[in-house]
Formats: C-alpha cells, sequence, structure tokens
C-alpha cells in the first residue's frame, strides 16, 4: 500500500494525462481511503493529493476536481486532528494544493471552510498561552501555522468574487485579532503564516485596513527591526508593502518610523543580502502610496539607490552573484519608477531630476552586461519610458541625454529581442522617447 500510494503520487506529478474521468473516480475513493491507513501511507496519500491538486487545470469555472473538492476537504480536515499522529501539516499541504488550484465553483465550499478554521485558530490560541512542554508548543506552532496559512489561500480566492468578498469582510474583524494573537505569542514558527494572512487581509479590505493599523504598527516595526531573523523581517518587508498599496495616503501617520526602520537595514551589513532588495521595493511601494509627502524621504532614499546603482559585480560572476545583481538592479529600477509617479502624482516630479546624476553610469551597466536579465531590461524600458513621458518636456538636459545616449538606444534594441512584455515596454519607451525629438 505504501509503495502503492508513492507510484500513485509520481503519475499526478508526471502524467496527469493518463487520468481519465473514470480512473479520477477511482482514484479519489482510494485516496480518501488511504487517508485512514497508517502514518506513512497518509503522508504519501496527502503528497499525491498535492500533486494532482498542482496538476489539475481550471476549465470555464471549473476542474476536474470541483465535485471532490468538499468531501476531500472534510477528509483532510479530519486527519489533520486526529490525536493518536501528527498529521497535520501534510494534511494542510494538501487542503492548500486543493485550495490554491481550486476553481470558482467550489469558491462557496472555501467560503464554509472559514469559520471552521478560524475556530480551529482560536481554539489553538487558547492552547497557546498555557504552560506546556517543549514537544506540546511545537504542536501548537504546528497548528498555528497551519491555519493561518489556509485562511491566507482562502482569503485570495473568495476576494476573486465581489459576493463573496463581502461576505468574508464580515469576518475580517475576529480574523485580524486571531492573526495578532498569533504574533503575540511566543511562537515564533508560526509569525510568518499569521504575517502572510495579514498581508491577504490588506489586499481584500483595501483602506479598510486603517482600522487595524494601530494595533499592527507596534508589531510590525518589531519584526522589521529583527534582522537576526532574516526570513521574518523579509516577510515584515512585504505586508509594509501590502499594507502601503492598500491605504495610499492614509500610512502618512506611520511612514516616519517605517521608513527609518527600513533605510536603518539597508545600511545594516549584518542583514542578508538578498532581503535589501525587498526593502528598496517597499520603499517604491510607500513613495507610490503617500505621492508628494514622500518629498521628506526622497534625499535619504535617492542617495542609497545611486550607491546601491554604484555595486561592480564585474569581479564575480558565479550564478547566485549574477542572479542577486539582476535582482537588486531590477529593485533599484522599479523604486526609481515607483518614486517617480509618486512625486508626479503630487506634482513634485522635479525633485527627482536633482538626483540623476548616476543615472548614465547605471544604465550603462545595464546595457553592457551581457548577463543582464529579461526582468532588468523590461523595468529600464519603463523607467526610460516614464522619464521621457513626465520629465521630457520640461527639461533640456534630460532629452537630450534621452535621445543621444547610445546605452539608451541598445537598452530599447535590446527590449524587442526579449520576450513579449519586454517587447510591450520597449515600444513604450520608444514611443515617449521618440515624441521628445519635436522639442529639440
Amino acid at each position: 500500500k505504501d509503495t502503492a500510494a508513492w507510484c500513485i503520487g509520481r503519475i499526478c506529478e508526471e502524467m496527469p494525462g493518463v487520468i481519465t474521468p473514470e480512473i479520477l473516480k477511482n482514484l479519489m475513493e482510494a485516496l480518501r481511503r488511504g487517508l485512514h491507513e497508517n502514518p506513512k501511507i497518509a503522508r504519501h496519500v496527502c503528497w499525491a493529493i498535492c500533486n494532482l491538486a498542482n496538476e489539475v487545470q481550471v476549465i470555464k469555472n471549473t476542474s476536474a476536481l470541483s465535485k471532490y473538492f468538499g468531501a476531500m476537504v472534510q477528509e483532510l480536515l479530519k486527519v489533520a486532528e486526529k490525536p493518536d499522529i501528527d498529521l497535520r501539516g501534510d494534511a494542510f499541504e494538501a487542503i492548500n494544493a486543493l485550495v490554491l488550484g481550486s476553481a470558482s465553483d467550489v469558491y462557496p465550499i472555501i467560503g464554509q471552510l472559514v469559520p471552521e478554521l478560524m475556530k480551529r485558530l482560536k481554539v489553538a490560541l487558547e492552547h497557546g498561552g498555557k504552560q506546556m512542554s517543549t514537544a506540546q508548543a511545537a504542536l501548537v506552532a504546528n497548528a498555528l501555522a497551519a491555519y493561518c496559512s489556509t485562511l491566507t489561500l482562502a482569503i485570495g480566492k473568495l476576494s476573486e468574487n465581489p459576493k463573496l468578498r463581502e461576505t468574508l469582510c464580515r469576518y475580517m474583524d475576529p480574523m485580524m485579532e486571531f492573526f495578532l494573537g498569533v504574533l503575540r505569542q511566543n511562537h515564533s514558527e508560526a509569525h510568518e503564516e499569521a504575517l502572510l494572512a495579514i498581508s491577504a487581509v490588506a489586499r481584500c479590505v483595501e483602506n479598510n485596513f486603517n482600522r487595524y493599523m494601530p494595533h499592527l504598527y507596534e508589531k510590525l516595526l518589531h519584526m522589521l527591526r529583527d534582522i537576526e531573523s532574516p526570513a521574518i523581517c523579509n516577510v515584515a518587508i512585504g505586508v509594509c508593502g501590502d499594507v502601503a498599496r492598500a491605504l495610499d495616503s492614509k500610512l502618512v501617520p506611520y511612514c516616519d518610523e517605517i521608513v527609518k526602520t527600513l533605510l536603518s537595514n539597508l545600511k545594516n551589513v549584518s542583514l542578508e543580502r538578498h532581503v535589501k532588495p525587498r526593502i528598496l521595493e517597499c520603499l517604491g511601494d510607500i513613495a507610490m502610496a503617500i505621492r508628494g509627502n514622500f518629498e521628506k524621504y526622497h534625499k535619504h532614499v535617492m542617495l542609497l539607490l545611486q550607491d546601491a546603482s554604484r555595486l561592480d559585480f564585474r569581479q564575480e560572476r558565479d550564478y547566485e552573484t549574477v542572479e542577486y545583481m539582476n535582482s537588486l538592479r531590477e529593485a533599484i529600477i522599479e523604486t526609481y519608477i515607483s518614486i517617480l509617479q509618486g512625486l508626479a502624482d503630487g506634482e513634485k516630479e522635479q525633485l527627482f531630476v536633482d538626483h540623476l546624476k548616476a543615472l548614465p553610469d547605471f544604465l550603462g551597466k545595464i546595457a553592457g552586461d551581457s548577463d543582464t536579465s529579461d526582468e532588468v531590461i523590461r523595468a529600464s524600458c519603463s523607467f526610460i519610458g516614464d522619464m521621457a513621458r513626465i520629465l521630457g518636456p520640461k527639461n533640456p538636459q534630460l532629452r537630450k541625454y534621452l535621445l543621444s545616449q547610445a546605452h539608451i538606444k541598445k537598452i530599447i534594441t535590446d527590449g524587442f529581442q526579449r520576450d513579449d512584455v519586454c517587447k510591450k515596454q520597449a515600444e513604450y519607451a520608444k514611443r515617449n522617447v521618440m515624441a521628445l525629438q519635436s522639442r529639440q
């Protein structure tokens, strides 16, 4: 049985096309029964369900798994709570795969799952506040993380449907209290999932997230400063970005300490380098959100962007360094774009012009580097187009630069030779740069 469960999992992963509707019917029943076999078999069954859910295709708002979705989720919930064996992690991984790959015809079932998960999360929080052994604490942390992760996916799915989104919003107050409760407990393993869930809430309720900021703010700052836990810090940065996009100008009262912390993290040599591009992107999200109010941070952020753009990667060309180089350069350009657009929305775009001295060298590096990724070229074309459109008409020196420099033409030409997304941005850049010729 164990070997058969493993083989089925491999077939679901590698050859899902051989599973006809008739086979699927028998397979789902066999998987349901297999969940109640011994733990080793049950784990392989959960893995097989994950693989099957990952490969199924959604066609016209339904999928081959839709008719089995509700019953299988209920079966997995039973397995997750078995007191004699710990299969919660495996069972919820399978539930998450089913939710993530679900079609819209099962969204009402996902809606029914939300209060059940909240009920279980509440019970786990109550247990987490008690004195317990290390083993018991690990089980509680595992439960808290599992419930938060599935709620994150459920919020994302239900937010796609306006009617279900409205129903979901009724649960937001107690749900946020539970997520904040997870952050208050000493179960760091669950903090990452709670933060991801809070991000999902921000994306769902948008501007209404402001009601939760007084309760989240101090905890979020604490996690942003926790550079000894780079995974937590990284997710907290992502939360800041989502909250910025949700709140827009309502973020202003919280910006001073958030921006100060982000800038401090950027300067900290102890922070793992892969986190730093995320910080730049977050600063860009803040700039877009608060528009002209970003003026007070603009000079400090632009100087850091200029310093980052001067980093030289010519001596190291291993895979990880090239990957980081492209990640950093893409983040720098995306942040430039966000700051420019945010300031322009606040009619303060002229502030941007005062910090363009380092730009020719930076774009020249990108144009001349054979390892430049599609993503960096796409962002560069978008940035060139934005500068031409927003700043070019009123800035003769910038017009001359955009029209005459070989590396600008090379980046645009390169964009046309990349993927379709790059081609679209290259066309945008070319169109806006060419429009400046009439002003020369």
